[in-house]
């Protein structure tokens, strides 16, 4: 994992550029953030390179940007980027993006909600005609769960995803064995990617002010997942161990549909796993081995 710093302002010009930007368009098209949406638009040079620089976008990428909002980063992405797919789920928003951005000829606008979108399908739009994408997104606290989930089932379709998130949120996707921020959301990321802390992000980084601290985090995800294991049985394991992360795993596991306890005690002897651990012990491999021998002995397989 990368290793964390705070933001800091490169150039106190262009910070004061970017915010006064950010203030006169809000002015200009009369918009107050909505709740609702998440919005908190970002104001800070500082975050806004190093989100670009993480991405690392050649002429020839197709970018995937959740969140437009008022299509400053998006112009950024542009300049970069040989296509930028602007997602945009409010209609005010994106009808400002429409008058902002019309001159831009590498950006296609989409007033839509990313978690409906189905991103293979975009991909092979004949505007679009792309394999691959990555993902660029400052994503709203309320849906950031959903997102990354929705990204890590896509796997295929992306190469990176550079987002910023809640940094609690954060923490728990890049977390390690044994920490207390480690649980299935870690677990399921770290499984099919690789994840780094990019950067630590105050809240006087954006307006309004959110309550707590952000960060970014830069998730590349594999060719193929880190252990040959079924989806489902990976998901049913570790949804089971960490939903009663109290408990000891043997305990824990007796919730996994079609096993019993005769299996359990199978699976244990089989995989020499500590029946009497705790969730948050088990390394990616660990979970790996019990999903496996679970897929055996329930008849996934």
């Amino acid at each position: 994992m990368s290793r964390d710093r705070s933001a800091t302002p490169s150039s106190a010009g262009r910070e004061r550029s970017l915010s006064a930007r950010v203030r006169s368009l809000m002015r200009r098209h009369g918009i107050h953030p909505r709740k609702r949406f998440g919005q908190n638009f970002l104001v800070n040079q500082a975050v806004v390179e190093s989100i670009l620089e993480s991405a690392e976008l050649s002429s020839t990428d197709v970018v995937i940007e959740i969140g437009s909002g008022l299509g400053l980063l998006t112009s950024e992405l542009a300049s970069r980027s040989g296509l930028v797919l602007a997602v945009e789920i409010d209609r005010e928003l994106y009808a400002i993006l429409d008058a902002e951005l019309s001159s831009a000829g590498n950006v296609l606008l989409l007033n839509t909600d990313i978690l409906q979108v189905d991103i293979p399908k975009l991909l092979a739009r004949p505007d679009v005609a792309a394999t691959k994408a990555k993902v660029v997104a400052n994503l709203p606290y309320n849906i950031t769960t959903p997102v990354l989930t929705k990204l890590v089932e896509n796997r295929n379709s992306l190469d990176r995803a550079v987002v910023m998130v809640q940094k609690e949120v954060a923490e728990r996707v890049a977390a390690s064995p044994g920490s207390k921020a480690y649980g299935s959301l870690s677990v399921f990321v770290q499984f099919y990617a690789d994840v780094g802390l990019v950067m630590v992000v105050p809240p006087d980084c954006f307006i309004p002010e959110p309550s707590v601290h952000s960060a970014v985090l830069r998730i590349d995800f594999l060719q193929k997942p880190r252990f040959d294991v079924e989806a489902s049985a990976l998901s049913q394991v570790v949804g089971a161990a960490f939903g009663m992360r109290r408990k000891i795993l043997k305990n824990a596991l007796r919730s996994l549909p079609g096993i019993d306890d005769r299996s359990l005690d199978l699976l244990f002897a089989r995989t020499a796993i500590d029946p009497g651990c705790r969730a948050e012990t088990l390394a990616l491999d660990d979970f790996a081995t019990l999903s496996r021998e679970y897929a055996q002995l329930s008849g996934h397989v």
